[in-house]
């Protein structure tokens, strides 16, 4: 899958690619409250930012070299907040952003989300990232 993501980078000259996992999930894919949550952060940054991002805490994402060190020199999280910081700075420096459904299976071997307290984590990074860029943020 993230050879189709970095194609789509390249031959569409997109800046940053999102894959969509709760586009395409499979039956059973996803435990019910793992599901809730995604939906719920999915919510939150949409509404907090005036986005349209799809899946905000998806992983599976691509992005030009160029904007790496634009990037790197501002993230704050680290773990599972990481994802959706990242797609927020993409977004800030008005990256040219797409959104590809992508699909998602039962995962093989254990998961090491905390629900409650990973959740809880990636709601507060996204008041933390929103007191750093107070500025109008638009997704393209």
């Amino acid at each position: 899958m993230l050879i189709q993501l970095i194609d789509i980078l390249e031959k569409d000259n997109y800046d940053f690619v999102i894959g969509n996992r709760l586009a395409h999930l499979e039956k059973k894919s996803m435990n019910f409250l793992n599901y809730i949550g995604n939906i719920f952060l999915n919510l939150m940054v949409n509404l907090i930012y005036g986005v349209n991002i799809g899946d905000s805490q998806s992983g599976m994402v691509a992005f030009k070299r160029d904007y790496l060190n634009k990037i790197n020199l501002n993230i704050l999280s680290d773990g599972m907040p990481l994802s959706q910081e990242l797609k927020l700075y993409a977004i800030c420096l008005k990256m040219k952003v797409k959104k590809v459904p992508i699909r998602y299976r039962k995962r093989v071997g254990s998961s090491k989300l905390r629900i409650i307290k990973d959740g809880v984590n990636n709601l507060i990074e996204l008041w933390k990232f929103k007191k750093r860029f107070k500025k109008s943020i638009k997704y393209k």
